[in-house]
């Protein structure tokens, strides 16, 4: 399941970086960077920081509570489990005293006496 909100949270970063990009930013001209100094300029990862993370910020909260939600839901699913083999424990107990409770019940004189003619 984390593997999924992965997968999602990487095609939507990919997806709101493209229209940011495409919507703010026309060319690297547009904002006063030549191409050559595109590597090495802090400035334009500024600038992208600047832009991108306020469009980012609400996904990346969601996606916090995503990982919140999966960590509890494999807690309950960890004591569900945990929960199910005490019942298998349980009953299993339960059926070994209930025959022996019948055996013992039936080997008394009493159960004897009512079987006479």
């Amino acid at each position: 399941m984390a593997m999924n909100a992965w997968n999602c949270f990487v095609y939507i970063m990919l997806g709101v970086i493209f229209l940011a990009s495409a919507n703010s930013v026309d060319s690297l001209a547009d904002i006063g960077v030549d191409q050559e100094s595109c590597c090495s300029s802090s400035d334009l990862e500024d600038q992208c920081g600047f832009v991108c993370y306020p469009i980012l910020k609400p996904l990346l909260q969601y996606l916090e509570k995503c990982q919140e939600m999966d960590l509890q839901i494999k807690e309950l699913e960890d004591m569900f489990r945990e929960q199910s083999v005490e019942i298998i424990k349980y009953k299993s107990k339960t059926e070994v005293l209930s025959k022996h409770l019948e055996n013992n019940f039936c080997d008394t004189k009493f159960c004897e006496s009512d079987h006479r003619p």
